[in-house]
């Protein structure tokens, strides 16, 4: 070989090794972070109406402004855990947002510690009157692992609906410039476009709603469950219509065949009586079952909602089904069962079909829990009932399933 074909070969050689270590050296694009949220306007909020829905409904994993964050106070100077730490101004009302407390006088706060003064106004429940010695109209007992007080015998809970828990429940708005460290609900609009795309151009959308006593409203503040009583927040399933009315500009009908203390086995039961009869003209199916099924075993309940969904489908191909997850009960009951397991069973169902989705409810107040809050704090029976908090928690989940964007956009850069 002489000295020129060498040359090139040897040349040749070269180049390509420098492209193919060129190649093997490209480092992945590195990925785009989530941005804080922009701070917002203040909305001085006193009611539930029109124009206090676009801040209550701000996301809580992506916001700057909290509004009404629930605390229970259980001793008379005992403290609480907000959702974040705030920064500034606090606003800190009875639950009704009637009386604004004085810093100093009924409370202090460090960090995000609100502890409430001895002898102050704010309202709060005697140790003995919340962990029962004898139990109340509803037997529940207190997990003595999950509590913070040792008691010598064994107590129970205190049970109550309408205003009897949120009475003494109190409410703090704030800003913060902390951000959410959990994990986020995600839009799942590759699957609810033919969904949005109905809203937008008819200007109207049929939801039909199927589930237990947190489906019917219990116990929203501006339902009969929670007493009718300021700030008057309606149902989560009415919620989602008025958001998705304000929205669009589009007229939401809402059909609620949700009954109180139902398991999924009775929604399977009556599902051909309650809800068969209105599938063709429903273009998206709520279900969400899961509360009242401690025992129920896995298998089952993902056979029963997957024949739900099959059977709504069957009937109206063009429908869109929500399954929803449900939150856990009070963590320091013996109620807690297998409620945080239903959501990999409805993500297993989910996944068989192009038109149904999981709104992860109960990763978000698991995510509230490891954040510090308890669940107490945003009971309204105690036991298995949101607060206005937790009503607008599955609401905010709900809505960033379905729509995506539309309801709310994080931004990453």
């Amino acid at each position: 070989m002489n000295n020129k074909i060498k040359k090139i070969l040897l040349t040749a050689l070269g180049t390509m090794f420098l492209f193919s270590a060129t190649a093997c050296d490209k480092s992945p694009a590195p990925e785009k972070q989530l941005q804080q949220a922009e701070e917002k306007e203040w909305v001085n909020i006193t009611t539930y109406d029109n124009s206090s829905l676009p801040a209550y409904l701000q996301p809580f994993w992506y916001t700057r402004e909290i509004y009404d964050d629930t605390v229970v106070f259980v001793g008379e100077n005992s403290s609480a855990n907000l959702l974040y730490e705030p920064t500034g101004e606090v606003i800190v009302r009875d639950y009704q947002l009637k009386t604004t407390y004085v810093e100093g006088r009924d409370y202090t706060i460090e960090g995000k510690t609100i502890t409430r003064v001895a002898g102050g106004q704010l309202p709060y429940f005697e140790v003995d009157d919340y962990f029962l010695k004898t139990p109340g109209s509803v037997q529940i007992g207190v997990h003595a692992g999950k509590c913070e007080f040792d008691f010598d015998e064994n107590r129970f809970l205190y049970y109550g609906e309408g205003t009897s828990l949120t009475k003494n429940h109190v409410s703090i708005s704030y800003r913060t410039d902390q951000s959410w460290s959990g994990i986020m609900p995600q839009g799942k609009t590759d699957k609810t476009a033919q969904l949005i795309d109905k809203i937008k151009t008819d200007k109207k959308a049929s939801f039909a709603f199927y589930g237990d006593s947190i489906t019917v409203g219990c116990n929203a503040s501006g339902t009969s469950y929670g007493g009718n009583v300021n700030p008057y927040l309606p149902s989560w399933a009415e919620l989602i219509a008025d958001w998705a009315a304000y929205k669009y500009d589009a007229e939401i009908t809402v059909t609620n065949k949700a009954v109180g203390g139902w398991q999924v086995k009775d929604g399977f039961s009556n599902f051909n009586r309650d809800i068969q009869p209105i599938a063709e003209q429903t273009d998206c199916l709520v279900l969400a079952f899961g509360m009242n099924d401690a025992s129920t075993k896995l298998n089952d309940y993902r056979d029963m909602i997957n024949e739900m969904v099959s059977r709504y489908l069957s009937a109206n191909q063009e429908g869109t089904v929500l399954l929803v997850s449900p939150m856990n009960p009070n963590t320091q009951s013996v109620w807690v069962g297998n409620q945080s397991k239903f959501e990999k069973e409805l993500d297993a169902v989910a996944e068989e079909y192009a038109s149904v989705v999981v709104a992860p409810v109960n990763t978000v107040f698991t995510e509230f829990e490891t954040m510090g809050k308890r669940t107490r704090d945003w009971l309204a029976n105690n036991i298995n009932h949101p607060n206005d908090f937790g009503v607008r928690a599955y609401t905010q989940v709900i809505l960033k399933t379905l729509f995506g964007d539309d309801f709310f956009e994080e931004i990453y850069k």
